[in-house]
Formats: C-alpha cells, sequence, structure tokens
C-alpha cells in the first residue's frame, strides 16, 4: 500500500531532535542500516550498495 499526504494524522505531533534516531540498526533482510544527521537532514543508508534516501518527519517520532 502507497501512502500518501492526505494519509498524515490530521494532528501532527512535533519531529525529535534531528540526531535523535542515529545509529546503525540490525535488518535480517537488507543488512545493516545506518541513520545519521546531515545538517538539518536524516539520511537512511542500507544494503551492500549503501543506498541513500532522505527521511522525511510524518508524525512525532516516525
Amino acid at each position: 500500500m502507497t501512502r500518501t499526504e492526505s494519509d498524515r494524522p490530521v494532528a501532527l505531533l512535533r519531529p525529535r531532535r534531528t540526531g535523535a534516531n542515529t545509529g546503525t540498526y540490525a535488518n535480517d533482510l537488507y543488512g545493516p542500516t545506518t541513520v545519521s544527521a546531515q545538517g538539518d537532514d536524516v539520511i537512511m543508508q542500507l544494503g551492500p550498495k549503501k543506498q541513500r534516501f532522505t527521511l522525511r518527519h510524518h508524525d512525532g517520532g516516525t
């Protein structure tokens, strides 16, 4: 299922500080996943090719 902006909650909670979720996480399917703060952006790198994705705030800590 693909989510759209209209799927966002109406009453959004403020995001955590930019570096709150940084670290390396284990994943059986993708291998190690690294979340890092770069300026105001939160970047996720995963897979053997270290693909990079910029994460966007959804609601609260998500």
